[in-house]
């Protein structure tokens, strides 16, 4: 073997060695009823998998940790998880590392179009019983915490399969979600989705991944952009664009 031939296989072997010596199996703390950004049972996802495409660049394999929305971070501050997922700064929690921005919800208000409900402004929201998603009042703008504080009305489910169900029933006035959610779980459990009025309210908050260390927080954003660049990114996003459940403005965001 020529000297350059083996100075090339030595650094080929340096380089994998290193890519193995650093990658980890990084415990991912999710929320459970979070379709279809995350699917628990098969343990996939729109958002899921373009976590693990991103880390995978740098070696990093991933374990999804499915817990209620609200221990989502809690699990990543007791050692329970490596990361966590969906977050933002918005959460407060300020013992960990953001990523850079890798998803985008879209949130709405529903009701019943037979109530004749007609909401033009989150101030509003405090004249109706509402069921919101775990934590929304933590997440969602402040116009929105100030009218439901007062709200002895208003609640925040972990199971946001049954926000649907609680609306048909009259259990609540409004519901309030992301909306591929809602039509996830419209779809699955076969609602007519005509009777409902879709409220657009908010606008998109964007969400990251909460790491316990800054060297897989910067393995990810490196991945993400690479993931990006290489149309990965769009691949994953085309997949589950094709569903009916799924809203492109929602669910994608600008590189």
């Amino acid at each position: 073997m020529g000297c350059k031939s083996l100075q090339l296989a030595c650094l080929a072997l340096f380089a994998l060695f290193h890519v193995n010596a650093v990658a980890k199996e990084i415990r991912l703390a999710v929320g459970l009823a979070l379709p279809p950004y995350y699917l628990a049972q098969t343990e996939s996802g729109l958002e899921l998998e373009i976590i693990a495409a991103a880390l995978a660049v740098k070696g990093h394999s991933l374990t999804p940790v499915f817990v209620p929305f609200a221990r989502v971070i809690p699990s990543l501050a007791t050692g329970l998880a490596d990361a966590a997922a969906p977050t933002n700064e918005d959460s407060k929690y300020q013992n960990g590392f953001y990523s850079e921005s890798h998803i985008s919800y879209k949130n709405v208000a529903v009701s019943m179009v037979n109530k004749g409900i007609e909401i033009k402004d989150l101030s509003q929201l405090a004249d109706y019983s509402i069921v919101a998603f775990q934590n929304a009042s933590q997440y969602l703008p402040a116009q929105y915490q100030q009218a439901v504080a007062n709200n002895m009305r208003y609640s925040e489910k972990s199971r946001q399969d049954l926000q649907i169900n609680m609306l048909s029933a009259g259990r609540a006035e409004v519901i309030v979600l992301d909306l591929n959610i809602f039509k996830y779980y419209a779809k699955e459990q076969n609602v007519d989705t005509s009777a409902m009025k879709i409220h657009r309210l908010f606008d998109r908050v964007d969400y990251k991944v909460l790491f316990n260390e800054a060297q897989l927080r910067d393995d990810f954003n490196l991945g993400l952009t690479e993931i990006r660049n290489n149309g990965l990114y769009q691949q994953i996003l085309d997949r589950y664009l094709l569903s009916a459940t799924i809203e492109p403005d929602s669910a994608s965001q600008a590189n």
